[in-house]
């Protein structure tokens, strides 16, 4: 006979503390994903000690990646520790991040806005000439005929 559904989401929010994964989690306490998640939709409270489990489980987990990821740079394999330290630079470094994607988009995003400010500077460059020409009385010179 199964457990009730109480003693399983307690085992679930228990389990996600090690291991966030539904797949996972589900497997272990034998259910369904589709009942996993109809369970986060009817209860609130679980819902809540599960997003709560989950961040842990998620926190261990890159705790534990990158220490590896450390030793794994401290290897005497030199393309091991290579690569090893790319990652950490690529990933912890501003100086190192030219192959980061959030880098690029920050780098363009940047761009944007310089070209922006510079439109706008123009514009109103452009603006302001026109209020001189219709103030010295040029207008006349400008205007177009529909």
């Amino acid at each position: 006979m199964s457990l009730p559904k109480k003693k399983i989401k307690k085992q679930l929010i228990e389990l996600a503390k090690d291991n966030p994964l539904v797949s996972f989690l589900c497997k272990k306490v034998d259910i369904s994903r589709a009942t996993y998640y109809r369970w986060i939709i009817e209860d609130e409270v679980f819902k809540k000690e599960m997003h709560q489990s989950s961040k842990i489980g998620r926190d261990a987990i890159c705790d534990l990646a990158e220490s590896k990821i450390i030793n794994l740079a401290k290897s005497g394999n030199e393309n091991v520790s290579l690569r090893a330290s790319q990652y950490i630079l690529n990933n912890n470094s501003r100086a190192y991040r030219q192959n980061n994607f959030s880098y690029q988009r920050m780098k363009l995003e940047d761009k944007i806005r310089e070209l922006s400010n510079e439109n706008k500077r123009m514009n109103e460059e452009i603006i302001n000439e026109i209020k001189v020409l219709i103030v010295s009385g040029k207008s006349k010179e400008y205007t177009i005929d529909k």
